[in-house]
């Protein structure tokens, strides 16, 4: 048995189907919101422990090394980051590594980070996600640990 949708009953009907498809859409934007502008760390139930913080020369800008762990799904990483940049105050990440590792940050001018790693750079290059040299007019140098 076919019913026939005719008139008021047509109209109401293709009303709730572009209700829900609007609702859909509203619902699948506002999570990818959340999750593009670092609001998903918390929605995704990750856990950063800050490692050290070192505020910049002469400026409001600080560098920032923490430990993040989300699970037993996504291996441990560290992550280095300049947060306060420049006059809209963004945060860049500096580095990421995709696991825990000893290292340390020193501004050693206004506009030079230096970031120190404990290991050598062959044992932790499988490791480097992410590893830029210039964020901004900020240089970024690199020392490894020689054995």
């Amino acid at each position: 048995m076919n019913i026939t949708l005719i008139g008021r009953d047509q109209k109401m009907s293709k009303l709730n189907n572009s209700k829900i498809f609007y609702l859909m859409i509203l619902t699948l934007a506002t999570t990818c919101f959340y999750a593009s502008y670092g609001y998903g760390d918390n929605l995704f139930e990750c856990a950063d422990q800050e490692i050290q913080k070192e505020k910049c020369i002469g400026s409001s800008c600080e560098a920032v090394v923490f430990h993040r762990d989300c699970g037993a799904t996504t291996a441990a990483s560290t992550i280095v980051e300049i947060r306060n940049i420049g006059f809209f105050k963004k945060d860049k990440r500096v580095m990421v590594l995709n696991k825990q590792v000893g290292l340390k940050i020193k501004w050693t001018d206004k506009k030079v980070l230096l970031v120190s790693l404990d290991e050598e750079l062959g044992l932790i290059k499988k490791n480097i996600f992410l590893s830029e040299s210039k964020i901004g007019d900020i240089t970024i140098d690199y020392k490894y640990h020689n054995n």
